[in-house]
């Protein structure tokens, strides 16, 4: 499984919004944005055709949430991802995964899922795995889905707020990460948390990228962690686009803990108005 959150992106099959609001207990950065009371719901599929050669020994994996499944991997197919099966906004909950092995061999585990959920993408991601898989990808595995901005607001600037995490709560921080559509820049900062120092996102371009038949538009670029904990210097972040008129931006960043350990934020932003 490639760790890179953009080497796969989804082709979407189906995204409406439709059902109940409800009280909004949480910050605005733990809940997608809304109109008239939508909520996230979706099925998306993420082709996948070269896992790495040790995933050869398994044929699938099976999330469950409920009794309800709300992923399954193929080995060398891709992801398919129900996100009408999780919660809006950001979320932590006990899964079921079920490992299904090349010769048929089936291991179910108790595995812990963070995820976020929003109108146009999400992520997830899954710690707890016992099974020893490929690259030490049991200790941390994510999942992204996407439905890509096929074209991109030709001016205006716009402020991009959300939620930056990990498999750690104590990581658990928000972004900002501002777009001037004119210029096709970006930039923007992860604030600190508990674990990791504030992270500074340099400017980078819009670029627009085709991989899987799928056109995205992503930023790639820089990110400077205070206090310098990376060997080398600066570490490296990436977001792509999502939704008809990019209201929605997903990616991740390489950090160093307080710790020294390092790790991979994932992030997921939802944009303000587009002001001249």
């Amino acid at each position: 499984m490639k760790h890179h959150i953009l080497t796969t992106i989804a082709t979407l099959t189906l995204l409406t919004a439709c059902g109940g609001g409800g009280g909004d207990d949480n910050a605005p950065a733990d809940k997608p944005q809304s109109d008239n009371g939508k909520v996230p719901t979706g099925k998306y599929f993420l082709p996948e055709t070269d896992w790495d050669k040790g995933y050869e020994a398994f044929r699938e994996f099976s999330w469950q949430r409920n009794g309800q499944t709300f992923a399954t991997s193929e080995v060398n197919k891709g992801h398919t991802i129900d996100s009408a099966k999780l919660p809006a906004g950001f979320s932590e909950f006990p899964a079921q995964l079920t490992i299904t092995r090349s010769n048929g061999q089936q291991v179910a585990e108790n595995v812990t899922v963070r995820s976020y959920n929003g109108f146009h993408a999400g992520v997830f991601t899954t710690s707890g795995i016992r099974t020893q898989l490929p690259n030490d990808d049991n200790n941390e595995f994510n999942q992204i889905f996407i439905r890509p901005t096929t074209q991109l607001p030709s001016a205006g600037k716009a402020t991009y707020a959300g939620r930056a995490f990990d498999k750690n709560p104590a990581n658990d921080t928000n972004f900002q990460y501002t777009i001037n559509f004119g210029t096709r820049r970006g930039s923007g900062e992860v604030a600190a948390s508990q674990g990791v120092e504030k992270i500074i996102l340099k400017e980078a371009e819009i670029k627009r990228e085709t991989g899987d038949g799928l056109t995205i538009y992503a930023l790639d670029g820089d990110a400077h962690i205070e206090g310098d904990r990376l060997p080398g210097g600066d570490s490296e972040y990436t977001f792509a686009l999502a939704g008809p008129n990019a209201e929605e931006i997903i990616g991740n960043v390489e950090y160093t803990d307080r710790k020294n350990q390092g790790g991979l934020l994932l992030m997921h932003g939802t944009r303000g108005e587009i002001t001249p």
